[in-house]
This record gives structure tokens, sequence and C-alpha cells, in this order.
């Protein structure tokens, strides 16, 4: 039975770890807060007490974090121990120069590295349907394919190392602009006096039908802002974008402000609900 481990048990972590349990994998777990692992343990799966005895012990090792020094962090740990005939994912979404880093001490620890974060939330995360972009070695993308089939429904091999990267952010790109304009639309139909259920009936009849529109427009109806993507994430995700877009000199106007609308819905104290809360923050 191969032995896969995750570090990262947040919103995507937990249910992406159960899945591979599901999967028949034999699952192994660190966590910086030990308690967020209880629910997978009385299910089977093994703690381990840091993360280079986890690097140890299994035979590939999925890495979900919040951010680039994240990442960074958690590599510098386990890459002190070595890494021969294993295979590290990074899984999150962080900058392409944190994954070129990361590949780069991986590989002098003897280990394989892949480049891989999600297209998806937490509803995907659960159903197993998550859309995987991938960066690196082909050779190694087709080792990985049973375990990240486990998790998602597709996989996209972008290109080389910081492809899966550059891809997400582009994604990310589109996902922001999206729940801006969802968010404003929604707003200015209901200062227009018009029904924001009728709204959703238009706008998911005709050439822009998206499940995205459908989600998002009727959470925000029923004022519904539980996490599903965090907005903090987001956030950290379009300043991610900007800099990425100076390196390649890509012009992004709206982008830029939609990155200072996220600013200013961060000091609403709007981190830490779902995306769709821009919402809220144009009412304020």
């Amino acid at each position: 039975m191969e032995k896969v481990g995750v570090i990262g048990l947040g919103i995507m972590g937990e249910p992406m770890a159960r899945n591979l349990a599901k999967a028949g994998f034999k699952l192994s777990l660190w966590s910086r807060t030990p308690h967020k692992a209880q629910k997978l343990v009385d299910e089977g799966a093994e703690l381990c007490m840091d993360a280079p005895s986890l690097a140890r012990s299994v035979d590939t090792l999925v890495i979900m974090v919040s951010a680039p020094e994240d990442l960074l962090e958690v590599v510098d740990k386990i890459s002190t121990t070595p890494l021969h005939n294993k295979t590290i994912i990074n899984v999150s979404t962080v900058s392409p120069e944190a994954v070129i880093t990361a590949e780069k001490k991986i590989n002098q620890a003897g280990g394989e590295f892949l480049d891989a974060p999600v297209s998806g939330s937490k509803g995907p995360a659960i159903q197993g349907s998550l859309v995987f972009l991938v960066g690196g070695d082909k050779k190694t993308v087709a080792n990985c394919r049973g375990v990240l089939e486990a998790m998602g429904s597709k996989i996209v091999h972008c290109g080389d190392m910081g492809s899966g990267s550059r891809m997400k952010l582009a994604i990310n790109l589109l996902l922001g602009s999206f729940m801006q304009g969802l968010a404003e639309t929604i707003l200015f139909s209901e200062k227009m006096g018009l029904s924001t259920d009728d709204l959703l009936e238009v706008a998911t009849s005709g050439a822009m039908a998206a499940p995205m529109v459908k989600l998002k427009g009727e959470a925000v109806a029923a004022g519904d802002f539980s996490a599903h993507f965090p907005l903090r994430h987001l956030h950290k995700d379009m300043q991610l974008v900007l800099k990425e877009a100076e390196l390649c000199n890509s012009p992004l106007p709206a982008g830029s402000k939609i990155s200072e609308i996220l600013n200013g819905a961060m000091e609403l104290g709007l981190g830490d609900k779902d995306i769709c809360a821009l919402y809220s923050a144009l009412k304020k």
C-alpha cells in the first residue's frame, strides 16, 4: 500500500486528505496545530510528531499551505532528511519563484518535486473534483497521477516547473475579476429596485450562465458569507498576481483596482468570510 502524507489541514487540506484515505492510500499527517488532525486520526490516519518524520515515513507528501513563505518553511524542515525515492507535491497557491526554490531544495535532498496547485474550493475538495494545474517533469506527473486522481477530476499539465503556479495566478485573476463584477452587478440591480432572484434567473439562463454565477449569486442573496474560499486568500493571490505581472510586463488595470478593493475588504475585517463578501465591502 502506497503511503501518502499531508501537511496543511485547513478548509482544503482536510477533505483532500480524507479522499486520499478513501482511495486506499495509507494516510499520515503533520500539522502545526495538532487538533486540526484529530478527526482524520479518529478515522485511522497516523499523526507524526514533526514534518521530517512524516517525510521519512511516506512515499508521497502533499503540501497544502496558505502562502509562499509557509511552503518554504515546510520545505526547509523536510529537506533536512534524505528524500530519495520520495515525491513532494505542492498543491498550494504560491508564487512561481517559491516553487522553483522549493524544487531545488527538494532535489538537493534527493527527492522529486511537483508544482500542482488546484482550481476549486471547499465543495470540490470534499467531492474530489478539484482540477490540478501541474508544472514539472512529465515522468513525475505520470508517477503522481494516482495520488492526484484521488483528490481531483482533471489534471492539466501546464509545462515546466512554475507553470502550474503561473496558471493558477491567471485563473485567480479571472476569479477576482468575476467576483467583483458579480458583486457590483447584484448591488447595482438592488439599487435600481430589481429582484436579485430575477437577476440570477436571467444571468444563469443565457450565454453568461456559469456555475459560479449561481453558486456565489445565491450565497449573496441568502446573506451566506461562510468561507468556501476565504477572502484573505484571494487578497494574497491578487498580490502574487500583481508581482508576477510586473515581472512579465503585463498591464493589469482592472486587477490592480480589484487588489485595492480587496485591501479595503481586509480592513473591514472580512478576511475570514467567503470571497462573495466583496458584496458586503461594496455596501459599506
